[in-house]
């Protein structure tokens, strides 16, 4: 056995390096279904950073809070203390009107949704790019901060689409 350490040391160094980033820095996740397109379809694979710090319009992997055992991707629109306001298909955020470049030449109704809410200390309000497909906070609430697996910050499959966030 020590004759086999010493003859591997590096190689084990180095699957163990591997093994830490994967447990607790980045990891690989499948999107499913079509709530992100068109910015994520189904069947794409992206890296996930999971000790990146959150930001408003950060693309995230999440807990689904309504389904045990299942992730969701989607996009944070309301930070913490944040008044999250939807009026007329417009965002507003902290009662200030809300562009949503990702959203060009998508349908981005959200037909009959009205909201007015206060984001909760340590929790997010979050959506997916294809509103009128997306199951997301406007059905099951606030994401708390724990639910958070971290944000996308590439996409590695198709590799045709590479690209980085």
């Amino acid at each position: 056995m020590k004759k086999f350490l010493a003859n591997n040391k590096y190689f084990i160094l180095v699957l163990v390096c591997i093994v830490l980033v994967r447990i607790f820095w980045i990891t690989g996740v499948r999107v499913s279904g079509e709530s992100m397109e068109p910015t994520f379809h189904n069947n794409n694979r992206v890296f996930i950073n999971k000790l990146s710090k959150l930001e408003r319009f950060d693309v995230v992997v999440l807990d689904a809070p309504d389904a045990e055992s299942k992730e969701y991707i989607k996009r944070i629109i309301g930070m913490p203390g944040d008044d999250v306001r939807f009026e007329d298909n417009q965002l507003y955020i902290n009662d200030k009107p809300v562009a949503e470049p990702f959203l060009k030449g998508t349908n981005i109704v959200t037909e009959g949704f009205q909201l007015k809410e206060k984001v909760p200390a340590n929790s997010y309000f979050v959506m997916g790019d294809n509103r009128g497909n997306s199951n997301d906070s406007r059905f099951f609430g606030f994401v708390s901060e724990d639910e958070m697996q971290g944000e996308v910050f590439f996409r590695y499959w198709p590799v045709t689409q590479l690209k980085g966030f």
